[in-house]
């Protein structure tokens, strides 16, 4: 805590949800054991608000994330307890300066952490660790990208699949530019994308040679699914309480990102559970009996009907 500078203090934190690279919030959390961590959410603030003003059994005080949408002075107030570390998290400039107009009004003084574009060399360090590559490779990647962070954390995703990852590969799997991005094909393959049959193919022919690693990507993203959907049917996972449920679960869920589980969320009312289990073992069979472009192209029609 103390290296961290962070004692007894409120943080306003402007980080992006979809793409928190270098997050501010996993920094500090490492400072906390597990049950000296609350999360505090529209849906469970009054209930935990009583909490937070009792310190934690193995620390001084609680590390405490708040994701509540309709803040007001009087909530500014009653959270601003001593001996706490509070995160007031924000997803955009325009907000941050919302939350922090309410900070003057009650005369608190908060940190800023804006974190909405991180420096060159946490975006750098982000795609090494997930990757494991070299500098040079990494810088590859981001200058390839201009380090605009969602086609990063795309490239980082599609190349966590490649066995080897060099130059090449980069060049083979991934797009500086694209009409279609992978998620947006796994959207059509399932049928949320607003994308048409030409458009998918087209991307899926591009990669001519890597019909192993198409398979792998969808197969992998049908895993993720159908995960989330069990938690969903059997009542842990909501529209509601998707935030607090992603924040509580997030060691756990590697390679699942909290745009992700919305995502999820929103295609469950739109996808039943049967027919993406159905997919899934379909496209499983076509590539246990050889992976290729060809067969893949062949049930990608299927999503047309």
């Amino acid at each position: 805590m103390d290296r961290l500078g962070l004692k007894c203090l409120n943080i306003i934190l402007a980080e992006d949800r979809n793409y928190p690279i270098g997050s501010f919030i996993d920094l500090v959390r490492k400072e906390f054991p597990h049950s000296s961590c609350i999360t505090l959410t529209d849906n469970n603030y009054l209930d935990m608000r009583k909490s937070i003003k009792t310190p934690p059994l193995l620390t001084k005080g609680w590390f405490v994330l708040v994701f509540v949408n309709k803040l007001t002075t009087d909530i500014l107030q009653y959270v601003n307890v001593e001996d706490n570390v509070t995160i007031f998290v924000v997803r955009s400039n325009e907000e941050l300066a919302e939350v922090e107009r309410l900070f003057a009004i009650a005369d608190i003084r908060p940190k800023i952490v804006n974190n909405l574009k991180p420096e060159q060399s946490k975006v750098l360090k982000y795609i090494r660790q997930e990757l494991g590559v070299d500098l040079g490779l990494a810088k590859y990647i981001a200058k390839r990208h201009r380090y605009y962070l969602p086609k990063v954390f795309e490239s980082v995703e599609v190349l966590k699949v490649v066995p080897k990852i060099t130059r090449d590969s980069v060049k083979r799997y991934t797009r500086a530019s694209s009409d279609m991005t992978f998620p947006g094909l796994f959207d059509f393959i399932i049928g949320v994308g607003k994308f048409d049959y030409n458009r998918a193919s087209t991307l899926v022919s591009s990669y001519r040679y890597g019909g192993d690693f198409l398979f792998k990507y969808t197969l992998k993203r049908f895993k993720l699914y159908l995960m989330l959907y069990d938690k969903i049917l059997e009542g842990s996972l909501s529209i509601d309480n998707y935030k607090a449920w992603y924040e509580a679960n997030k060691k756990e869920l590697k390679d699942i990102s909290e745009h992700l589980v919305k995502k999820v969320l929103e295609a469950f009312g739109e996808v039943s559970y049967d027919k993406l289990w159905y997919l899934s073992n379909l496209y499983q069979s076509e590539y246990d009996k050889g992976a290729s472009v060809g067969s893949f192209l062949a049930i990608l029609s299927i999503s047309e009907y």
